[in-house]
């Protein structure tokens, strides 16, 4: 059994460093989350190809909306709604909120893994598609989503 080791204050030291924070604007002013709400909800990840359709600027942490939400998944043509829960504590499955540039215009989408994609299902993509094409799609789709994951943060105003 080792010795446990007490931290003393010739030990430890405070040390301040600088942060980066990336914010968007319109003009001088910082973006609101009452714009960001405004901007055109579209879906990012092509579900034919798996890739970007467009330029990703970076994640906004805007979960208000889906702290309750119930996630939906589908399965041919069911509709399956699924609730995460453990010890009392609903959980909805991982996304992302990026905000992403289609042409000259801004569009924010919630991205799903593609285990979580709302759409299409598993079972679509195999009646249209060949099974090696769907572990293409599937591999772009997952290698967007790594890309989007690393993005950089983007603050919004109150």
């Amino acid at each position: 059994m080792s010795e446990e080791r007490i931290l003393t204050t010739e030990d430890v030291a405070i040390t301040t460093l600088s942060i980066e924070v990336k914010v968007m604007k319109i003009g001088k002013r910082q973006v609101t989350l009452a714009v960001f709400r405004q901007l055109p909800e579209e879906p990012l990840i092509d579900h034919l190809t798996g890739k970007l359709k467009g330029i990703p600027w970076g994640r906004v942490n805007y979960h208000i909306e889906c702290s309750d939400a119930v996630p939906v998944l589908t399965y041919g043509h069911e509709t399956i709604r699924k609730v995460f829960q453990e010890d009392g504590i609903k959980f909805t499955v991982p996304h992302l909120h990026v905000v992403w540039q289609k042409g000259n215009e801004l569009r924010r989408s919630v991205v799903r893994d593609w285990t979580f994609r709302e759409w299409p299902s598993y079972e679509e993509y195999v009646e249209f598609h060949a099974d090696d094409e769907v572990e293409n799609i599937a591999g772009a789709w997952m290698q967007s989503y790594r890309q989007l994951m690393a993005l950089d943060q983007l603050f919004i105003a109150v």
